[in-house]
């Protein structure tokens, strides 16, 4: 799909539809669809995609599962075929997988992605949140009492600034690999969207997960941070920060650090997702 600068469709270049045929012929195969949802800041409005089970409107109190990269200029909302974990968690479990573009989002308009220009880690979280709490109030097959949010790298940033800022929209939350203060991660990266410390001091100190606010804000929220000690992308310094800050306040949390493992912690796949699910066994079904 191609749109223009305001989020406008120009022309569609190929949309699976032989693809969507032969996949409704499967009965047991997770409902996939888009939800529009209202904008109040005058952009486009956040695009939602949910997988849910076949017979979702049939059924009562489905927990939610939040899945969010949320890094600038970057979509997860589009027509790419799409088969994951998310997927087989909404086919075992029968739970609901959704995924939010807000401000800051690629493919929606300049106007959307210069919206986190210097603020990194503001509305696009706000975005998550108030998103989220809106599907909570008019979706009646949704359980609101159960929604989980989880992100890796990015991500991971995005889901531990939901989970600490949205208490009474997210029941727990997974951070694999996340940014903790932007002023550790590579400034090709950081400088692009932020500027530098020196020229934008206030954007980093609100971006930082490490300010008294942010910590406090995770006081009584079950987080699970994961992270690979080999990473060299988002530094194991992230995990280490954070984690050091939180036991010093004697906040409670959960964590599993991946012994020279990278970024992606490809050698530990298994053992990962299945730490992933215990957690949301215990938090979220």
């Amino acid at each position: 799909m191609e749109l223009d600068k305001n989020g406008a469709l120009v022309r569609t270049w190929a949309d699976n539809s032989q693809l969507t045929s032969q996949l409704a012929d499967i009965s047991n195969f997770p409902v996939t669809f888009r939800v529009s949802v209202p904008s109040e800041s005058g952009l486009p409005n956040a695009d939602v995609l949910i997988q849910a089970p076949p017979d979702y409107a049939q059924r009562t109190n489905v927990p939610l599962l939040v899945y969010v990269y949320g890094g600038p200029d970057t979509a997860l909302v589009t027509k790419e075929w799409l088969l994951d974990w998310g997927t087989s968690l909404v086919n075992r479990w029968n739970i609901a997988v959704a995924r939010i573009d807000g401000r800051g989002s690629g493919l929606r308009g300049v106007d959307s992605a210069f919206a986190v220009n210097r603020r990194l880690g503001t509305v696009e979280i706000e975005d998550q949140i108030n998103v989220t709490r809106y599907l909570q109030q008019s979706l009646p097959w949704l359980d609101s009492n159960r929604t989980c949010i989880w992100g890796w790298s990015y991500g991971g940033y995005a889901s531990s600034l939901a989970l600490a800022r949205g208490g009474d929209v997210f029941r727990c939350g997974i951070a694999v690999a996340p940014v903790v203060d932007w002023r550790f991660y590579d400034t090709i990266y950081t400088e692009r969207y932020m500027d530098t410390p020196a020229n934008n001091p206030q954007g980093y100190f609100e971006s930082s997960l490490l300010t008294e606010e942010a910590l406090e804000s995770f006081r009584g929220k079950r987080y699970f941070l994961v992270h690979g000690t080999a990473d060299d992308n988002v530094h194991y310094q992230h995990a280490m920060l954070l984690s050091r800050h939180l036991q010093r306040r004697d906040i409670y949390f959960e964590q599993m650090s991946y012994t020279d493992e990278g970024h992606g912690l490809i050698g530990v796949r298994p053992h990962l997702y299945h730490a992933f699910e215990r957690f949301l066994r215990e938090n979220l079904l």
